[in-house]
């Protein structure tokens, strides 16, 4: 089912935060896709591997419940590492930049910048992998919202890309937003940590052991807790954020799609793993007290049937991929729920 912006915009789309921080939006309390129209200068973008890619105009279309088209003015820049390699993919991941009160009355209302992650192809290219590999990452993101709100939420686009460079051509493709740093913060009741690193000892213990079997169960070995790439503030693939009591630092992952789960072609495991593919489990949470473990387990076993139903029953992914991910999945709960396989794998594993 697709929906026009403007039908969550008659929702109500934001109120106030009691925590001080960003308004936060209904734009993500929605798995419904959006149907959109983003119209700019796409080969551009998809050719600019710069490091810091300037933005450049686009607009924002979409139709209301009655019909009605309605229209923003945005920027877009390409971001990210791995996808803007041209070799992984023709088509880089997007950020979409908001004016200050240009989305006043919409369902963008209070966003400043976004991530859109796309599908990864050239634009011309509709080849049905792109679009499920798209899928399985989006889904990676849902499961970990089923185990706790501390998480990223994505909401799903129908787009229409509109060339600018290209005299105005038109293609069809899958893509999803990523809820802003600041409204995850203020809906938890947190802030952001800017820091070189984050000592081990200021993680928030069950969010952390969450994080790492987590990251076991998709197959992501793409990310650190505690420190982030030289030169850069902490973390890789994980934002930091600190209760608002002042105590842990929560850490949320985000960046899926070198996960085993999705396989991307271009996926290549850091060699230190010494494994040959995404799909080879390794895990990469730290140790941590065994009752602490336990009460871990037992969050994912209770979840167990909900992570599988929201591959099971994807109209978007083929019959072959969903029993291939379903395998993956279950391949997971063999192991933490046989003691022998758990200790050689997990417990005797963490960092």
């Amino acid at each position: 089912m697709r929906i026009g912006l403007y039908v969550i915009a008659a929702l109500g789309v934001a109120a106030p935060c009691p925590c001080g921080a960003a308004a936060q939006s209904a734009l993500f309390d929605s798995d419904e896709p959006i149907a959109v129209t983003l119209t700019g200068p796409f080969a551009a973008l998809a050719h600019d591997r710069g490091k810091d890619p300037a933005s450049r105009d686009a607009t924002l279309a979409w139709s209301d419940a009655a019909g009605n088209t309605h229209q923003i003015a945005i920027r877009l820049a390409p971001r990210g590492l791995s996808r803007r390699n041209p070799d992984a993919c023709q088509f880089p991941p997007l950020r979409i930049e908001l004016a200050k009160d240009a989305a006043a009355d919409t369902p963008f209302a209070k966003l400043k910048k976004v991530k859109l992650v796309t599908h990864c192809a050239a634009l011309s290219n509709t080849s049905k992998s792109y679009a499920e590999r798209l899928e399985l990452e989006r889904l990676v993101y849902r499961a970990f919202n089923v185990l706790t709100q501390t998480s990223f939420r994505v909401r799903p686009l129908d787009v229409t890309y509109v060339e600018t460079d290209r005299g105005g051509h038109q293609s069809r493709h899958d893509a999803f937003l990523i809820e802003p740093d600041a409204f995850l913060a203020a809906r938890i009741g947190a802030v952001r940590v800017d820091a070189p690193a984050i000592p081990r000892a200021e993680l928030d213990a069950a969010q952390a052991s969450r994080v790492g079997l987590f990251a076991f169960l998709v197959g992501n070995t793409d990310f650190a807790m505690t420190d982030g790439p030289k030169g850069s503030d902490c973390c890789h693939n994980v934002v930091p954020l600190r209760a608002s009591d002042g105590s842990a630092v929560l850490p949320v992952p985000y960046d899926f799609d070198q996960t085993g789960i999705v396989d991307p072609p271009y996926g290549s495991p850091d060699a230190s793993l010494h494994i040959q593919s995404v799909r080879q489990r390794v895990y990469r949470g730290y140790c941590e007290p065994d009752a602490q473990l336990r009460a871990t387990l037992a969050e994912f076993r209770a979840a167990r049937d909900d992570i599988r139903a929201l591959f099971a029953s994807d109209p978007h992914l083929s019959a072959a991929t969903i029993a291939k991910t379903l395998e993956y999945i279950d391949e997971f709960y063999a192991i933490i729920d046989d003691e022998k396989a758990l200790q050689a794998k997990v417990v005797t594993r963490c960092l």
